[in-house]
């Protein structure tokens, strides 16, 4: 019972789909699909499910494999910790080496090391994600879950709260990852809740449970998608611009959407685009990318060959540059 709430409560929150669809989807998806199964092997004792999962993992995602490292390292301490589970490490090196040995003799160990690098720990910064995961929207994963955590603490369930405790001090620390033992402990929670339901406190965690499973799913904001004119922006400038040519996406969000998507569907260099540039040596550019793409003044204006302004955003740049296309500006000199 307590695992069919805690199901719900993954699938029914934002942070199941946000980051594992869009942007890096392709491979955070199946890594950490690979990383609770690993954990999942781990806690069941199988050794060889456990390394050949764990090296599936690595392959599929490096973050991943080291929160599988960690939530792995936490369970396996909390539950018995029993020698024989040390062959899997083995066995997940092996498996991982078949392809990083011949790609790190091949391009050196720079772009790995520089991509795992880009990682940056702000505890800060970690706990007020988690915090707005809990409230925006009120979700039943977050929300039953902070109930869960007195639970588990009342019932001495270190292995759950240890690996709520690794997975928000952890390299991957964001709300798609730390979803995962909230909705567990959710699960623990509602369980509990249901075996009195005529108590007060656990008729009003039901409540609360009923609740925020509905106001996770409402408030959700839309996902964005990209529009009409921004596809034909990328259109253009694929069809009318020099190959070698740059562009600096400007006023979009820097993480998502038109930023994001530039590169790929335009086949033109974007400045505001950092996702990739963790891979390689010296080339790590979010900060400034950032900054350049929430530009609204000639000051910020990164240098590139043309400009892709998002409508209404930065009148002064676009009155100084010249139009070649609504909404795309070219630089030249006066």
């Amino acid at each position: 019972r307590g695992a069919l709430v805690a199901v719900i409560a993954y699938g029914l929150s934002e942070s199941a789909y946000v980051g594992l669809i869009a942007g890096g989807g392709v491979t955070r998806g199946p890594g950490l699909l690979l990383a609770v199964l690993t954990m999942w092997a781990v806690v069941r004792g199988h050794v060889v499910r456990a390394g050949v999962l764990g090296g599936l993992t690595l392959l599929a995602h490096p973050i991943a494999a080291v929160y599988a490292v960690l939530a792995s390292t936490v369970l396996w301490g909390t539950r018995g910790a029993q020698p024989r589970m040390l062959v899997a490490p083995l066995i997940a090196i092996a498996i991982g080496g078949l392809w990083f040995v011949p790609m790190i003799l091949r391009h050196g160990a720079g772009p790995f090391l520089t991509g795992l690098g880009s990682r940056e720990f702000d505890l800060i910064e970690n706990l007020v994600t988690l915090l707005a995961g809990a409230l925006n929207p009120p979700n039943l994963a977050f929300t039953g879950g902070a109930v869960g955590i007195v639970v588990a603490a009342y019932r001495r369930r270190w292995d759950l709260l240890g690996w709520l405790a690794v997975t928000a001090l952890g390299v991957a620390v964001l709300d798609r990852w730390a979803v995962i033992p909230a909705a567990v402990l959710a699960g623990l929670a509602v369980d509990t809740a249901l075996q009195r339901p005529a108590q007060m406190r656990s008729a009003a965690l039901l409540a609360v449970a009923v609740a925020v499973t509905v106001t996770g799913v409402v408030l959700a904001p839309a996902l964005e998608s990209l529009t009409a004119e921004e596809r034909g922006a990328m259109a253009w400038a694929e069809s009318e611009s020099p190959p070698d040519a740059t562009f600096a996406v400007i006023g979009y969000a820097a993480d998502r959407g038109m930023v994001e998507w530039f590169p790929a569907l335009s086949r033109r260099e974007n400045v505001t685009t950092w996702q990739g540039s963790e891979w390689v040596p010296e080339g790590y550019r979010r900060r400034e990318a950032t900054e350049a793409a929430a530009c609204l003044s000639l000051q910020c204006l990164p240098n590139a060959d043309y400009y892709v302004l998002r409508p209404g955003c930065c009148e002064e740049i676009a009155a100084e540059l010249s139009s070649v296309r609504p909404g795309i500006f070219e630089r030249r000199e006066r």
